[in-house]
């Protein structure tokens, strides 16, 4: 696994573990609910999108999703989000994306003249 992958895993690690005391934070009644700690809230979600955004750029279905999941704003999103950044971390661990961009590398570079 190369540093940047590293790296990568490493941020997704600190983003779990903050948006596990962050759902602590939920508060729910019948008018809707929302988090007590909104500047955490924010401020995981400014990383996290940041991080997948450059992890599988922003065409990528999971970008996407994440972009969904901030604008809900609710618990259910959280963990949503929080399962895809799980996903995300498998992905990495195994190789999977590096081998995927390497894979695009060597279909794109023969045919290309600035590779």
């Amino acid at each position: 696994m190369d540093k940047r992958a590293e790296a990568f895993i490493k941020k997704l690690d600190e983003l779990l573990e903050r948006i596990a005391r962050l759902k602590g934070t939920w508060w729910s009644s019948n008018m809707g609910g929302g988090f007590k700690d909104t500047v955490s809230f924010e401020a995981i979600y400014t990383e996290a999108i940041s991080l997948i955004s450059t992890i599988y750029g922003r065409s990528d279905p999971h970008y996407q999703r994440i972009i969904h999941f901030y604008n809900q704003g609710h618990l259910h999103a959280l963990e949503q989000t929080e399962g895809l950044l799980k996903g995300t971390k498998s992905n990495l661990e195994s190789g999977l994306i590096d081998d995927l961009k390497s894979k695009v590398l060597i279909d794109i570079c023969p045919v290309s003249p600035r590779c």
